[in-house]
């Protein structure tokens, strides 16, 4: 049976909840494509803010009607990709449509992933007999620039930056259908990467139940975490040492187990207990969520500031979305900023989240959020020395932030439980587990990255 986007979402827009699909009848698989394509387009146009802000739309029709010339011909995975680079034209990194589902267990995969560091491209896992290999520096993929190669993936990566670009390739560098969809390989064909000072590393395509079973070799093995090293936790807090206390905020939600209230209240009697010069906040591996879920740790730490207590925030490259709000409105209560480039986004943040599941044909799934202008962001929120800092309710909205212009909205989603880790990647590596201080938080449901000090 087949379920279409169109009772989902009608559904989810009109109710701003998560609903399951509706089945409707099969038409023949033109005309029920054609009605999945022309649903997302409609759906697009109504809940993005600015769709044509980053592409005019005769370049949007003209992608649509090259999808529906082609609707008789493509393989369902290709259908499903020919979607994702509309919805990428928007151009903007909260409007993305995620593949998962079924779709997810008959993608192929090279046997690899990569890391970014300082402009560069290095191999981060290989196949066992290629263990020497890691840690090379990678500068072309079948005989194209690392530069080049990310620019071709923008086609169906939604991005409004470099940082979210190269950051979402990363994840998905070893999945092959994208790479045949993009022209970059041929159909089941090897992946070269030519490596810096000569040599170069030759993967074929495994199918998904087969890439556990490569002997995959990681640079992360066997390597000692740091305590700061990113945590299987939403939040998380403990002592560096007698003069510092440091806060690990890992994601914008509210941790069922361990309300953000009660995790503020222990940070609040810990820095009360201590002897402590200085809090540092870690945001470099927050994805972002709801930028509200803060507020009780802001106002504790604007009592510790108060009393002298001095403030550091990080950022990185993984700070994302709310959690660059939250960054700013440390930086407004007086903390200083430290880290490198976070994913900063183009124009106004737009506040309210609409989320669906949704079955694209019975052999995929996508998830579909959706950024929309209005709701109750904007009010109630003081984070300065005594001066309007940046203010929001608490609650599901973004927005609300007067350092908000670094920010855009639209309509945005994330992998389905069913996709794996970062969509249908499946081979970036797993942080490790080492020996950690005792601490204050709560677990998150999955892994994260790596952080060091």
């Amino acid at each position: 049976m087949r379920h279409s986007w169109r009772g989902v979402l009608a559904a989810l827009l009109a109710l701003s909840l998560a609903v399951p699909a509706c089945a409707a009848p099969a038409e023949g698989e033109a005309a029920a494509r054609r009605e999945d394509l022309e649903f997302l387009y409609q759906t697009l146009e109504r809940a993005h803010p600015d769709l044509f802000a980053n592409t005019p739309e005769g370049q949007f029709l003209e992608r649509k009607a090259a999808i529906e010339a082609g609707l008789e011909e493509v393989d369902d995975f290709t259908f499903a990709l020919e979607l994702q680079s509309l919805t990428a034209l928007a151009g903007d990194s909260h409007t993305t449509l995620a593949l998962g589902g079924s779709l997810s267990q008959t993608v192929h995969y090279y046997p690899m992933s990569l890391l970014y560091r300082d402009g560069r491209w290095y191999l981060s896992a290989a196949p066992s007999d290629r263990r020497a290999l890691l840690g090379r520096e990678v500068t072309a993929v079948n005989g194209r620039s690392m530069e080049k190669t990310v620019d071709v993936f923008g086609a169906i990566l939604s991005a409004d930056n470099g940082v979210k670009l190269r950051r979402q390739y990363r994840q998905s560098c070893n999945v092959a259908e994208f790479y045949e969809y993009l022209g970059l390989v041929q159909e089941g064909g090897p992946l070269e990467l030519t490596l810096a000072g000569g040599g170069e590393l030759v993967l074929s395509p495994v199918p998904a139940e087969e890439l556990g079973q490569t002997g995959l070799v990681r640079l992360s093995d066997g390597l000692p975490q740091p305590v700061t090293g990113t945590q299987e936790r939403f939040y998380l807090a403990f002592p560096l040492d007698k003069g510092t206390y440091y806060i690990q905020y890992n994601r914008c939600r509210e941790d069922p187990e361990l309300p953000m209230e009660t995790f503020a209240a222990q940070v609040e009697q810990d820095l009360s207990a201590g002897e402590y010069r200085r809090v540092i906040v870690d945001l470099r591996n927050n994805g972002g969520g709801s930028d509200g879920v803060i507020w009780p740790l802001l106002q504790v730490l604007r009592r510790a500031m108060d009393r002298g207590l001095e403030g550091v925030g990080l950022i990185g490259e993984a700070t994302f979305s709310s959690a660059i709000i939250n960054a700013v409105e440390l930086q407004e209560m007086g903390m200083a900023l430290v880290g490198g480039a976070c994913q900063r986004e183009r124009g106004p943040l737009w506040s309210g989240a609409l989320r669906a599941a949704a079955q694209l044909r019975p052999a995929a799934g996508g998830v579909l959020q959706v950024h929309r202008p209005g709701g109750a962001a904007g009010r109630g929120r003081r984070t300065g020395r005594g001066a309007p800092g940046a203010r929001c309710d608490r609650g599901s909205d973004h927005g609300g932030h007067a350092g908000g212009a670094g920010h855009r909205g639209g309509v945005a989603a994330g992998p389905s439980p069913a996709a794996g880790v970062a969509g249908l990647s499946r081979s970036a590596p797993d942080p490790g587990t080492a020996d950690r201080p005792a601490v204050a938080g709560g677990r998150l449901s999955g892994g994260g990255g790596r952080g060091v000090l």
